[in-house]
């Protein structure tokens, strides 16, 4: 009677105390995650309070428990959404209050949780176009990874080198995913939207400075191997036209063109027109120099020029090619008009192509570079010369 009598004074606490699991449920389920703590807060205290003899709190304790690992994922799950610094301070916050996590724990779950959310954006973005693609990354990775570092910088306090190292080590592989989807997007871009690329991608670089990671020096080497392998592809191209016209071309009735003097020395050398392959080759260069001059590093210049000589050096070689195929059949006339092809080769569009380079790298042209080109040039085709008795 006396238990009874006590059971039923204590009815309403009792009743309390049973309604705290679904209580519980109803918080966890509608994000009233305060509540929700103090809840499990109440729950430990009176465990701790009246130990585990009590069968009906430990089954209490046990569901509001799980309710809490519950909860901690659903926490954990809104950090790979999109979150301001307000919001991610209060979810740390809650985070900490479980204590399910340590400092170490809880900092690398919070980088793991928002670089899911960043790739998932990213791999959101259609890959059809590269141009598109890599413009639209640049803009989704400057914007929400200055965002994630923000929110890292004002939700943790780095006191250690370990915490330091931890955040850099993450930083460090997220530029480099960005640089890898940079350089795999720029082999499919065409050369003249590479220079507004280059300088979305340098004011990316710039803005990550203001956090402590500025990347620019990274960006550069990029640029200028995909500059010198656009370049070299198209030169490769421009070889193989010149190789095909030489097996199409042939040294009679070629008539001479009249001199036409003008001031612009960048107009192409018009005794071009009498050779079809030398003109197709200056043509090719043309627009080759058009393309390259819209964005060219100067620190590919020494590489360009040796691209360049190294072609006129095949061209070369395919003169001499084409001479020991036709020498057997070759007249006197024919033997003049080839004297007129070297010469407007070794002296006219050598200087020509030497002259726009120097223009795209603002700058006059260097005697030297002209001459070394011209002694190389020289050496392939000097037994010509001599065999011909032809003055070049």
């Amino acid at each position: 009677r006396k238990l009874n009598s006590l059971t039923l004074s204590k009815h309403q606490q009792l009743l309390e105390l049973l309604e705290v699991p679904q209580i519980l449920e109803t918080c966890v389920r509608n994000g009233y995650w305060e509540e929700a703590l103090d809840l499990v807060d109440h729950v430990q205290s009176l465990n701790k309070k009246h130990g585990g003899g009590y069968a009906i709190l430990q089954q209490i304790t046990d569901e509001t428990q799980t309710l809490n690992v519950r909860m901690h994922k659903q926490l954990t799950g809104q950090l790979k959404t999109n979150l301001h610094l307000p919001q991610c301070l209060k979810i740390i916050g809650y985070l900490r209050r479980m204590s399910m996590l340590n400092e170490a724990e809880l900092r690398l779950m919070f980088l793991e949780s928002r670089n899911s959310w960043l790739n998932e954006i990213l791999d959101g973005i259609s890959t059809d176009d590269p141009y598109n693609h890599i413009t639209r990354t640049i803009d989704a990775t400057r914007t929400h990874l200055f965002d994630i570092v923000t929110q890292y910088k004002g939700v943790f306090v780095d006191t250690s080198i370990e915490d330091r190292c931890l955040f850099i080590s993450w930083m460090g592989s997220r530029i480099n995913k960005f640089l890898n989807v940079l350089e795999h997007d720029l082999h499919g871009v065409s050369s003249n939207k590479l220079e507004p690329l280059l300088g979305q991608c340098m004011y990316f670089g710039q803005s990550m400075g203001r956090v402590g990671a500025d990347f620019r020096t990274l960006i550069v080497p990029i640029f200028e191997n995909v500059i010198y392998n656009n370049f070299s592809l198209v030169l490769d191209e421009i070889d193989k036209e010149f190789n095909i016209s030489m097996g199409e071309f042939t040294l009679i009735n070629k008539t001479p063109i009249t001199m036409v003097t003008t001031d612009d020395e960048f107009t192409p050398p018009i005794e071009a027109l009498c050779f079809t392959p030398l003109a197709i080759y200056i043509n090719g260069f043309i627009k080759l120099f058009n393309l390259l001059r819209l964005c060219a590093p100067f620190s590919i210049e020494y590489r360009i020029i040796q691209r360049i000589e190294l072609s006129l050096c095949d061209v070369a070689r395919c003169i001499v090619n084409f001479y020991n195929m036709e020498q057997q059949s070759m007249t006197t006339v024919e033997e003049d008009n080839l004297s007129q092809f070297i010469r407007c080769f070794i002296s006219d569009t050598i200087d020509y192509l030497y002259k726009c380079h120097s223009m795209i790298f603002s700058h006059s042209t260097s005697t030297t570079d002209v001459d070394r080109c011209r002694v190389s040039i020289s050496h392939i085709v000097g037994h010509l010369i001599n065999e011909t008795q032809i003055e070049s």
